[in-house]
């Protein structure tokens, strides 16, 4: 396994706790030399897990979706 996929919350009016199980699990991956595959959110828990991949030299990649007007 070379990718992991990660959803959950981008609130940012969660316990303190949660960011931090966030943070470690990203920690984890990126340690292990996974890539993080994520919704792409600048907050939130989907951040604090990206910022523990990172922090660890590891890769994230991001996908943003959107449904069209009209569609």
């Amino acid at each position: 396994m070379e990718h992991i996929g990660l959803f959950c919350a981008a609130s940012d009016r969660l316990e303190a706790s949660y960011y931090d199980l966030a943070g470690a699990f990203g920690r984890f991956v990126g340690e292990r030399g996974l890539t993080l595959v994520y919704g792409g959110a600048d907050s939130g828990l989907m951040e604090s897990a990206a910022r523990g991949v990172k922090d660890t030299g590891g890769h994230v990649v991001y996908r943003l979706s959107w449904k069209r007007a009209g569609a």
